[in-house]
């Protein structure tokens, strides 16, 4: 009798998710596209390659990701994606040797002004809303964990679209302390609209594929660390290969330089950060071309860790 391996069972299954349904459908508009805005500044500047690496944000590049952290941590961010988009987000977990959960909550704003056939009205807002909640299981060096998403996103005061859907991903540690591994899919649910509107049914929430690899070690006594993605987008077919690299010329301070490969309108990223102890601050700049126009996305976050690394 074969036996057959629970790690390779779900790797395989993960894989599938995605393909389900995708094959022979007509292309389809999808909603709640700030969820594909990246966060954590640390990964941001890395050119948001963080599918193996450790650090903040499993709603967007791993639910398994607090396995790669290997201790608990609680992580404030705020920045501004283009023009008055505003975009902030908490997130914390606690890692076990055997288990590990979190909780994390992402808005994005911008606000405007109404225009009716009565004049300027009084300001309004479209609102992004993402809350996530992942747990997962550690067996030595490997782990596999579920992320459960609930959506808003809120149109001026009277229209609301929400969806719920979830995520799955896994992370190996394939030579601990230098080379990890990871897998993700995001965001299989459905969504639904406050209002009975026919075209909204017609939107999806959109679904990634992301594959990645992280290694770590060090050069002339100066650590590094450099990371590469595949990104499919179920949309559109897309494939984006974001790339970063961080060096520390000192023990607490971090220079990062990255590029997500395959982007329309971002350049390149870059930043920094500044390691206290347990305490990090980090900060990214990515310049954006919008046909001759050039702006900046900026990121700034606050991570605590506490105890050791499992």
């Amino acid at each position: 009798m074969c036996r057959v391996d629970w790690k390779s069972g779900i790797f395989v299954m993960l894989m599938l998710l995605l393909s389900t349904g995708s094959s022979a459908r007509a292309p389809r508009a999808s909603g709640f596209l700030f969820v594909e805005e990246p966060v954590n500044p640390r990964l941001i500047a890395m050119g948001s390659a963080g599918t193996a690496l450790g650090g903040t944000g499993f709603s967007y590049y791993n639910p398994a990701q607090p396995f790669f952290t290997e201790r608990p941590y609680v992580f404030a961010e705020f920045g501004r994606i283009s023009g008055d988009v505003n975009r902030g987000s908490v997130e914390t977990a606690v890692v076990h040797p055997g288990w590990f959960g979190g909780i994390s909550f992402i808005t994005q704003s911008v606000d405007f002004t109404v225009a009716t056939e009565q004049g300027t009205g009084p300001s309004a807002a479209n609102q992004g809303t993402v809350a996530s909640l992942t747990a997962g299981l550690v067996r030595d060096e490997f782990a596999a964990a579920v992320t459960l998403n609930g959506l808003q996103d809120r149109f001026g005061y009277s229209t609301t679209y929400y969806g719920l859907s979830v995520s799955g991903g896994m992370g190996y540690r394939l030579i601990p302390g230098r080379l990890n591994v990871g897998v993700a899919a995001f965001n299989l649910g459905r969504s639904k609209g406050f209002l009975d509107d026919p075209e909204w049914r017609k939107h999806g929430i959109p679904r990634t594929l992301r594959l990645g690899a992280s290694y770590n070690d060090t050069l002339n006594e100066m650590c590094y660390a450099a990371a590469i993605d595949l990104v499919y987008r179920d949309e559109t077919g897309e494939v984006l290969v974001p790339f970063g690299v961080e060096v520390y010329p000192l023990s607490m301070l971090a220079l990062r330089l990255g590029k997500r490969f395959g982007h329309e309108t971002e350049v390149f990223s870059i930043g920094m950060g500044v390691n206290l102890d347990n305490l990090s601050v980090d900060v990214s700049f990515v310049p954006v071309k919008m046909v001759k126009d050039y702006s900046i996305k900026w990121s700034a976050g606050l991570s605590y860790f506490l105890g050791a690394r499992h």
